[in-house]
């Protein structure tokens, strides 16, 4: 990196700053998802409550940490190319920080593999490959705060443990979309709900997966550049909101399946025809809501038989005054508590 030196400045700081800026609003999307996570979920085990806890708390270490490189670099040594080049706390904030990160979440996606498949050969695989690029990465920066002229000696140690997170993140993608597909049952409304989780899969695993190998290539192949840091800054965060969104997306499920037992996407009313009890007496309502046509379909899991229909309503003088159908009779009733 030592070529550095004849790059332009402009060239070297936009990538930090864009990477600082995605940072900081990849922060604010983990916490509006872990807000609604504590919301959504209150029954969660313990164990699982910590961990997405313990992560939101983790993140906002490191993004005081990116923000406190952010000022090394565009406050205090505004205009200074060794103030850009220097690695200041992104030995620690970005690189083991977002190793951490990355070996927990693919963990956990292996455990969510276990529970699928069952199978011990590709969940042991997916996390002896995830825990020894950590291992390896922890072991191979060996140098603390170096500085840019001699960062080719960690190149090779970085090299690898991205191009390793980026094979777990597509093994996972890969393994998680078959065992869904498997757990097909052929029944229209499941078989909706597992393709809505395999495009959350798909689409969580290719986006940490292809930033991962975004910045391998430019760590590696534009050595002389700062353009690696843009994608380096951000890979922690989108780690973190992958695991959230897996975890959230139990909430827009329940709310699919509500829509798609009541046929619609909100509450409103519902004109019901020829609708008769049991006892005979016809319920027979004009067309109540405009705009819902089509015949509605009631599907009747329990019915329960009443003899009279009471309704209990407070006078302005507080007394409660019992109004219903007794006989055929509407009948008004004082009732004293």
């Amino acid at each position: 990196m030592a070529s550095q030196a004849n790059t332009p400045l402009s060239f070297c700081d936009d990538s930090q700053l864009v990477g600082l800026f995605m940072n900081w609003g990849l922060q604010g999307a983990l916490t509006v998802q872990v807000y609604l996570y504590h919301t959504c979920f209150p029954r969660d085990s313990l164990s699982l409550k910590s961990l997405v806890y313990g992560i939101l708390v983790y993140e906002w270490v490191q993004t005081g940490l990116a923000t406190d490189f952010a000022f090394d670099n565009f406050v205090y040594g505004f205009g200074q190319r060794s103030a850009l080049t220097a690695f200041h706390n992104t030995w620690f904030s970005v690189t083991i920080m977002c190793s951490v990160i990355s070996a927990v979440v693919q963990c956990y996606f292996a455990l969510r593999i276990w529970v699928l498949g069952r199978s011990r050969v590709l969940t042991g695989a997916v996390v002896f490959v995830s825990v020894s690029k950590f291992v390896l990465h922890l072991s191979g920066l060996r140098v603390v705060d170096p500085s840019a002229a001699a960062a080719s000696a960690v190149t090779p140690v970085i090299s690898a443990w991205l191009g390793g997170a980026a094979f777990v993140d597509v093994i996972i993608a890969i393994s998680m979309t078959i065992l869904l597909t498997r757990a097909k049952t052929g029944i229209r409304k499941s078989d909706n709900m597992v393709n809505r989780l395999i495009v959350l899969v798909v689409e969580t695993g290719t986006i940490t997966a292809a930033v991962a190998i975004a910045d391998l290539v430019c760590f590696t192949a534009y050595s002389d550049t700062l353009l690696h840091e843009c994608p380096a800054v951000v890979l922690a965060k989108l780690y973190a909101n992958t695991f959230l969104a897996s975890l959230n997306n139990r909430a827009l499920m329940k709310i699919s399946h509500i829509n798609s037992v009541t046929g619609e996407s909100g509450v409103s009313s519902v004109p019901m025809h020829g609708l008769r009890s049991r006892g005979g007496r016809g319920v027979n309502n004009d067309s109540v809501a405009n705009g819902i046509g089509g015949p509605v379909r009631v599907t009747v899991d329990e019915e329960t038989m009443v003899a009279r229909d009471i309704i209990i309503q407070q006078g302005n003088d507080g007394a409660l005054m019992c109004t219903g159908e007794e006989d055929g009779k509407m009948v008004d009733r004082d009732v004293k508590m």
